[in-house]
Parts: structure tokens; C-alpha cells; sequence
């Protein structure tokens, strides 16, 4: 049996850590209500924020009162609302909802214990992998990202329309690469997201080479370009004209020399159809006939 219940915290978020101050829970198919303060909260820092002192805390009950209670309290009435006291797991499943959830769970989680401390060592070893990724990355993209077989199987696999992704309450690559222009680290900025200037990419059809696709162009944002794309980007020069809507990362990805473009042949008119079919008989994932030479001035590539 599931139980759907609507989640609501109010929270001090200083860029460092999420407290509790008070949850609220709604059983959507019962009306059941539960509401409680987290007594053991700095409640003078939470009346030193501006926002919480116009919106939270005029709403907040008298301390002490039987709203206050202690994050142990609190965890042991959750396990009795969600039905997983008393060795009932499993008798009935949680469903839970929040509008923040990305901040809701969080401060639904620290009630049952604080988060752990980072393994001894795990900086290091994270920046060691950083080390041994960065180098190799643009190995990985060359492989991947505009391989026709690759595409062939991703392009077309787990669709997700933009509207299925808001209704599911999807984030991150899983959202944006259905379409829909939300990233919660612009748009309600954390940490220091609010002092970094970053676009925001998007996919278009939500399939799986859109979330991956939506992933590389943030790593090529983050300057994960090798200086040999940048150098072939410059030596174009007036060769190649931009469309107003393609920004600088869309020109560095097709500027790279590996994943950009591909064999290019040229032959006489004639044999051209025969050279395509030849290749197409011998298993080329792609190949086409993009244009035919011309004799006069040279012209210029319009990207739009």
C-alpha cells in the first residue's frame, strides 16, 4: 500500500549547511497532517536572516510548547506517520513530495542523524582522478558524442517529453535535456553559483544523447577544450559566419577537429553515387555526397 504525503521545511541555508527549523507533512489521501519545530535549531541565527525573520518566524509557535520537539522525537513520530515502526517495513510505502525537494530532503534526512564527514583522504583522491580525467576526456568526446553508432542507439531511446519531465519533478541533465531552460544553480542560486557566469544547456528531444549531450557542452563550458580546437577555431577567421543564436561553446564543439567532421573524398561528378554506395556496401554508418566544387572565388560556411 502507498501512501502519498506533500513535504514542507523551512530551513537556515548558509552556504554551508541546511538546519532545520520546521516540517510539515500532508497525507494526501487521508488529510492526516503533521507539524513540528526542531527545538534544538539556533533559533537566534534563524532571527538574524532577514528573509526568515519576515516569513518564518512571526508563523513559528511560542518556545517551549509542544510544537518543539527533538530531532529524535521527530524521527520516531516520521517512522510512526510513515508506517515503518515497529518492524512494519515494507507494510506501507512512503510517497513523498516537496516543491524544494533538493533542500527538503536534505533537511528530512538530518533528522535521523548528522551528515558523515568526508572519508579520510577523499579530496586527494578526487583530485588525483581529476588529474587523470581531465587529459583524457577529449579522448572519451572524440569516441562518443558524434559517433553515428552511438547516436543511433541514443538518439532514439528513453524519451522524455519536457512536460512528463516538470510533472515527474526531474532536475538536472534529465530536465534540461528534455528542453525545459531550468538549472536550480542559476535560478535560485547556492553556494557561490551566484559569482560564476555559466550558460545553461539544452537538449531537444529528451533522449538519452540529450542528457549526455547536455553534460559535454557543461564540461566544454568549463574549459575542458583542448588549445587545438581553439587553434582551428581561429585559423577559420572570416572563412566561417555565426547566426546570432550560436554562442561560444557551440563554436568550439564544432570546431574540434576529430568529432567535427569526418573522411572527406572528393571525385569527379560521375562517380560519386558509386563511391557512396561502395561505402554503404562496406558497413560506413555515414556516408553522403555534401556538395560538389566549384570553380570562381572562395565563398564562406554559414553556421546558423
Amino acid at each position: 500500500m502507498t501512501h502519498r504525503w506533500a513535504l514542507d521545511t523551512e530551513f537556515l541555508e548558509d552556504g554551508k549547511t541546511i538546519e532545520l527549523i520546521s516540517i510539515a507533512l500532508v497525507n494526501l489521501d487521508t488529510d492526516e497532517e503533521y507539524y513540528a519545530g526542531n527545538i534544538t535549531c539556533d533559533l537566534g541565527r534563524v532571527k538574524a536572516d532577514p528573509w526568515l525573520a519576515a516569513h518564518v518566524v512571526r508563523h513559528l509557535p511560542p518556545c517551549p510548547s509542544e510544537f518543539w520537539r527533538s530531532r529524535q522525537t521527530i524521527a520516531r513520530d516520521l517512522n510512526a506517520l510513515f508506517g515503518i515502526a515497529g518492524g512494519n517495513v515494507g507494510h506501507v510505502t512512503p510517497e513523498i513530495w516537496a516543491d524544494y525537494a533538493s533542500y527538503d530532503w536534505v533537511a528530512l534526512c538530518q533528522i535521523y542523524g548528522r551528515m558523515i564527514d568526508l572519508p579520510k583522504g577523499w579530496v586527494d583522491k578526487c583530485r588525483e582522478f581529476l588529474e587523470y580525467f581531465k587529459p583524457r576526456l577529449k579522448e572519451y568526446d572524440t569516441l562518443l558524442t558524434y559517433n553515428p553508432i552511438f547516436m543511433d542507439r541514443t538518439k532514439t531511446v528513453g524519451l522524455i517529453s519536457a512536460r512528463d519531465a516538470v510533472d515527474w519533478g526531474l532536475s538536472g541533465p534529465n530536465l534540461r535535456g528534455s528542453g525545459v531552460g531550468y538549472d536550480v544553480r542559476k535560478f535560485e542560486p547556492y553556494c557561490l553559483y551566484d559569482k560564476v557566469k555559466f550558460e545553461v544547456p539544452l537538449g531537444k528531444d529528451g533522449s538519452c544523447w540529450d542528457r549526455y549531450y547536455c553534460r559535454v557542452r557543461e564540461m566544454a563550458e568549463r574549459g575542458a577544450i583542448p588549445g587545438g580546437t581553439r587553434r582551428n577555431l581561429e585559423s577559420l577567421g572570416a572563412a566561417v559566419t555565426y547566426g546570432a543564436g550560436v554562442d561560444e561553446v557551440t563554436k568550439l564543439m564544432l570546431a574540434d577537429a576529430q568529432t567535427s567532421g569526418g573522411l572527406l573524398i572528393a571525385v569527379p561528378q560521375s562517380k560519386a553515387l558509386a563511391l557512396v554506395a561502395a561505402l554503404q556496401k562496406e558497413g560506413t554508418p555515414v556516408a553522403v555526397v555534401i556538395g560538389r566544387v566549384v570553380a570562381g572565388q572562395a565563398g564562406t560556411i554559414a553556421v546558423a
